[in-house]
């Protein structure tokens, strides 16, 4: 194998990356990212052969799937569930080393909605009865414990699945008390435990419920128990008040407890309005939607009128607020700078929608097609929206047509060839839209009846739509992004359909020629040929990532009926080829072919899935979560939970080869840490040492391995915050490898400070790293550096003298300061203005404060004497000397400069 170049090695490591990324997003952790057959192309197809046959055994060719957004806009038409059939899943839960009796465990659904559940004997002990699916999610809770979701890939068979133990735990607190500005109760109140982005699981709807919204006690108090670990932040609602929230998000860890500063609610404001048509007859049903038309104001309320047409909205904060209406039917409408306490009743007139028109016929004919389907889809708004890439494309060769010229020869001959340059662009991009085939995204009904060939779309907003036609013995026609404006009414449509070609075959096993029912086989056209022997020759890993092949975009997916056939009545002329996908079968993408010239259905012919058992025979005393996670396959990353008794399994997995590693503790970063040490990420080091592949599986191989788990050398950074004396509670810790002092498996670790103002970060591989100390803002308080060593904790004491800063700016030209918006930075330790600001900012610890409405403020700031550097758009900066008080607020008052000239 040749040595890879070294900005081949970069990209192979960003990948690395982005499949670890990819695997901790999702929620369900199982399954091939690509295709992992084997073997190659080499140069164009021979498209010439003849195609009655298509071979796709060892020597097919794998394809690369366009791209992830094209799969996810088909996805209910390729995503399938398995072949029909139930599959018995039986399995026991235990905490503290108990079974527990009563436990309640669900079935989740894909939405995280429970389906069924069942509830554990007195041994523990549970049996469900699932859709014979890949994967199933269980939700399992007990009082006393925090719920948990598990998830667990299947094998596609009847035999009974044995999921092993699912144990529970504790769990965290969160607690916190609720008042008014005033300081008192509030009646009423009403506190909610909100779910990070981040957090899937935890946002998963069957959880809602155990997260509020909660009433307070008398005293204004709260408190979640029994909390799933996971990011959360507290939100608060009273009648008659604002909504609030939480100055910051909380890590909830087992056995942690977060007592939260008080939550004060303001009162509030409420609008009340009518909402009605052109010739004021009341709309019921139109959605309000109220904004604050203030800066940094979060605020985002929806309401729905009653049958009269009225509705109300309380709790609204004062001052401005935009108003937006919209309706079925009708053109949205919107109000900038409504005052709820000077509007007894906001009135909202909305205008009739309007009207997309067009005639089908097919290509090449003038008579019009006279039963077809036909759908209409929104896919965005007018507001803020780039549009596909030829909407971009023509907006900016129109910005550059429309620039001045200059005096400048060459530079206008510059702009003129960058302007045709991308109008080259612009046609290829058109002619692939219009060869390109539409995918079937979703099902558009049965044909009607279409008089002359003509449909009409009326009634609708403004926004940007996509027009769908389906006829039979046609390609289905999809149009390009259509704009919607009022008064601008959209010219007629002219669709003509292209004529379609039929493909049919059988699928059945390589071994012995039966026939697989169930099999998903996706119709995938050719939009680019596969890359050169020489091109895959380079990666270093070529097992572990995806095969290249033909890119292709999914047209139509159908599924393998018993004796194994399968039949598509509607694809396009062309390059193409099929995808063949299923739990117990292993991805194949066959060789591409030309459907308008295959006479005889296709044989196709798939192998069976592989399965990793075996023992980790190191399992850590005292007893401690320990994974194996297996990587390879041309795509496959899965990772599964070790039996307390080290057994593990790994099945359906893709034929191939594969790195196999175990570790202990929390897979969210054990997982990210396994994976920068096996793909260092500096180029260099990529070359010298690829990670070399421990197993080969052959297709359907059940092969037995016995492990170690991995103990890579690390130590515990532990230390204490404290600011003016007091601990810093709730400061957030960053430690981040130095580069080039630090292993490959260094990774940056985070925690927050506690309530006595400790902290601790375990597992740091050893090395040199950079601790930053963060408040609960985001500003940089504290930065230093910090050797890790193995076996040896780092003990870090950090003291800080902090002090408030709030300040109001104001114009020169007495324009009003409360239009002013942009950025207030403290240089803590800065004399003099730095000549690059970004630079110096880059390379030395600094706070920004955002400055709104002509005013800024932080509680939480360095102590001492600082530089302030005013930037607002538009304006010269301004800049003071300052020094911030330790323990007491520095207010002041200062000039932005003056407004630059053009």
């Amino acid at each position: 194998m040749s040595r890879p170049r070294p900005h081949v090695s970069i990209l192979l490591v960003v990948f690395a990356a982005s499949m670890a990324l990819t695997w901790l997003a999702v929620t369900a952790l199982h399954g091939p990212a690509t295709s992992a057959m084997h073997g190659s192309h080499s140069g164009q197809p021979a498209f010439e052969s003849s195609p009655s046959t298509v071979r796709t055994g060892p020597g097919a060719a794998p394809g690369n799937h366009a791209s992830a957004a094209q799969r996810d806009a088909s996805a209910h038409a390729i995503r399938h569930e398995l072949a029909a059939g139930d599959l018995r899943v039986t399995g026991r839960v235990v905490g503290r080393g108990e079974p527990l009796q009563q436990a309640s465990v669900a079935l989740l659904d894909p939405r995280g909605n429970e389906s069924t559940s069942t509830s554990t004997d007195r041994a523990g002990g549970f049996a469900l009865s699932v859709a014979n699916t890949p994967t199933v999610a269980l939700l399992v809770q007990s009082a006393g414990f925090a719920p948990r979701i598990t998830r667990h890939t299947l094998l596609s068979n009847a035999a009974p699945r044995q999921l092993g133990d699912i144990e529970l735990r504790a769990g965290g607190t969160v607690a916190g008390r609720i008042t008014g500005t005033d300081g008192r109760p509030v009646a009423g109140a009403t506190a909610t435990l909100v779910a990070s982005r981040n957090d899937p699981d935890a946002r998963a709807p069957a959880l809602l419920a155990l997260r509020g919204p909660r009433a307070t006690s008398a005293d204004g108090t709260f408190r979640f128990e029994h909390v799933m670990a996971g990011t959360y932040r507290v939100t608060a609602r009273a009648p008659g008040h604002q909504e609030g929230r939480a100055d910051s998000y909380v890590q909830v860890t087992e056995g942690s407890t977060h007592q939260l500063d008080a939550i004060a609610l303001s009162p509030g404001t409420t609008l009340r309005g009518r909402v009605v048509d052109p010739d004021g007859t009341a709309i019921g049903g139109a959605t309000i939607r109220v904004r604050s038309a203030a800066a940094g104001v979060r605020l985002n309320r929806t309401a729905s009128s009653s049958p009269d047409g009225r509705f109300a909205l309380h709790g609204l904060p004062p001052g401005a607020l935009r108003v937006s209406a919209s309706a079925p039917g009708y053109l949205h409408t919107e109000r900038e700078a409504v005052d709820a306490t000077q509007t007894p009743e906001l009135l909202l007139r909305l205008e009739r929608g309007m009207t997309i028109t067009g005639v089908v016929r097919a290509a090449g004919r003038q008579a019009p097609i006279e039963s077809f389907a036909a759908a209409l889809s929104r896919v965005g708004s007018l507001q803020g929206g780039n549009g596909d890439i030829a909407r971009q494309l023509s907006r900016k060769i129109d910005a550059i047509r429309a620039s001045a010229a200059t005096t400048n020869d060459a530079e206008n001959a510059q702009r003129d060839a960058f302007a045709r340059a991308l109008q080259e662009r612009l046609t290829r991009v058109r002619e692939q839209h219009r060869t390109r085939p539409a995918a079937a995204h979703r099902d558009l009904g049965s044909p009607s009846a279409r008089p002359g060939g003509e449909f009409a779309f009326p009634g609708i907003d403004e926004g940007i739509y996509l027009v769908e036609i389906d006829a039979p013995g046609f390609l289905r026609y999809r149009s390009e992004p259509l704009e919607v404006r009022r008064g601008a009414p959209c010219a007629p449509l002219r669709v003509e359909l292209q004529p379609a070609h039929r493909c049919s075959g059988t699928v059945v096993w390589q071994r012995d020629g039966t026939p697989v029912e169930g099999v998903v086989v996706e119709f995938m056209h050719v939009v680019a040929v596969s890359a050169t022997t020489r091109d895959r020759q380079r990666s270093p890993y070529p097992w572990a990532f995806p095969a290249p092949g033909p890119t292709g975009v999914p047209v139509v997916s159908v599924r393998t009926d018993r004796d194994g056939s399968f039949r598509f009545d509607q694809v396009p002329a062309g390059p193409c080829f099929l995808a063949v996908r299923h739990p117990g079968v292993a991805d194949l993408d066959t060789e591409p072919f030309l459907p308008e010239r295959q006479q005889n259905p296709l044989d196709v012919r798939v192998t069976a899935r592989s399965t990793v058992r075996g023992r980790v025979r190191t399992m850590p005393t005292p007893p401690e979560a320990v994974h194996v996670l297996a990587l390879g396959g041309h795509g496959t990353l899965r990772v599964e939970q070790v039996a307390a008794d080290g057994s593990f399994a790994l099945a359906g997995l893709q034929p191939g080869s594969y790195l196999l590693r175990a570790f202990r503790g929390d897979r969210q970063a054990a997982v990210p840490r396994t994976l920068a040490g096996l793909f260092a990420p500096h180029a260099a080091a990529a070359e010298e040492q690829p990670p070399p592949a421990d197993l080969e599986l052959r297709p359907g191989e059940d092969r037995s391995v016995t492990l170690d788990v991995d103990e890579p050398p690390s130590g515990v950074v532990t230390g204490s915050c404290t600011h003016n004396g007091v601990p810093g509670k709730g400061c957030r810790i960053v430690l981040r490898p130095v580069t080039g002092s630090a292993p490959a498996a260094a990774l940056t670790l985070r925690t927050t400070v506690d309530d006595a103002g400790g902290f601790t970060l375990r597992e740091a591989a050893a090395g040199r790293y950079t601790l930053h100390v963060y408040s609960k803002r985001g500003q940089e308080l504290d930065r230093r550096t910090v050797e890790v060593a193995t076996g040896t904790p780092a003990s870090v004491r950090v003291t800080l003298s902090t002090g408030a800063l709030r300040g109001t700016v104001l114009t020169p030209d007495g324009s009003d300061p409360a239009s002013l918006r942009g950025s207030v930075f403290v240089l803590p330790g800065a004399t003099a203005a730095p000549a690059d600001l970004i630079a110096f900012r880059r390379g030395h610890r600094n706070h920004r404060l955002r400055l709104r409405g002509g005013r800024f403020a932080d509680d939480l700031l360095s102590a001492g004497p600082a530089l302030l550097w005013v930037e607002v758009p538009g304006r010269e900066p301004a800049t003071r000397a300052i020094e911030i008080p330790v323990g007491a607020a520095l207010d002041l008052e200062l000039t932005v400069g003056r407004q630059k000239q053009e």
